[in-house]
């Protein structure tokens, strides 16, 4: 909301470029859901968001991949289409 009031009603566009919701197994619904919410509070403040997507799947650190790139396959396409189904 206060991006919405500082920059947006006053004719700035902004972009989140950095925002996500990190693996910690067995977390996937609450990465959806969280994804879900996240867009589509953005997009009805006039906000585009880009996911963070840094390519890492395992360990104990920020897990925050969705896109195999040596596969190019979607690790989680629930998170893809949450994604995609709340920009609009």
């Amino acid at each position: 909301d206060r991006l919405y009031q500082k920059f947006i009603l006053n004719g700035v566009p902004i972009i989140i470029g950095e925002f996500g919701a990190r693996d910690k197994m067995f977390n996937l619904k609450d990465r959806v859901d969280y994804s879900s919410y996240y867009v589509s509070s953005a997009r009805a403040r006039g906000i585009t968001c880009c996911w963070w997507d840094n390519n890492a799947f395992f360990g104990n650190g920020e897990n925050f991949g969705l896109l195999d790139r040596k596969t190019l396959e979607w690790k989680y396409p629930d998170i893809v289409v949450a994604l995609m189904e709340n920009t609009k």
